[in-house]
């Protein structure tokens, strides 16, 4: 639950109840004057940092309300790094001309473009070492992707094509 401030005492309070910190209320619960707290919402959103205008639901603007109800938590839920399930890194840089529609780009073509190297939509970036996490500049080589096919070919003896997987041939000139 977020913290905010109590408008009676001041005191930081991690239950948002009528405005109220716990102490506070429970002494005007006790002493009946409740009716007077009612209206007590604040106008603005009460998380550091937002002053968003607005409904105002529990001391959170609908933004900060939403996303506590979903994650449990007023932080922003979109995670700037993260391992996609093919084993490749996606990173969050919105505007950058390597990035997607939905604002992420795969690091390791991110990083050889800001290196200066140039990588088209039809460029592949191999990983030397075969880790497709271990995004070291080093570690990476712009080619196109008959160079790549090859590359993978040679290294592992076997081709993979629409049609299966085949043993390459050693006994040709």
């Amino acid at each position: 639950m977020p913290h905010g401030t109590c408008t009676e005492c001041g005191r930081v309070r991690s239950d948002i109840c009528r405005g109220l910190c716990h102490a506070c209320y429970e002494r005007a619960r006790r002493s009946g004057s409740i009716s007077t707290y009612r209206n007590a919402q604040p106008d603005r959103c009460t998380i550091d940092g937002c002053a968003r205008p607005g409904k105002i639901v529990r001391g959170m603007c609908s933004m900060h309300y939403i996303r506590w109800r979903r994650n449990g938590s007023t932080a922003n839920p979109r995670t700037y790094r993260n391992v996609m399930p093919s084993g490749y890194v996606r990173v969050w840089c919105p505007g950058h001309p390597m990035a997607s529609v939905d604002g992420y780009a795969l690091e390791h073509r991110k990083l050889m473009w800001d290196a200066g190297y140039e990588v088209g939509s039809e460029d592949q970036v191999h990983h030397v070492n075969g880790e497709k996490t271990d995004n070291r500049i080093a570690n990476l080589v712009v080619m196109s992707a008959s160079d790549h096919h090859r590359v993978h070919v040679a290294a592992s003896g076997m081709v993979t094509n629409q049609y299966g997987q085949f043993t390459l041939r050693r006994d040709r000139c």
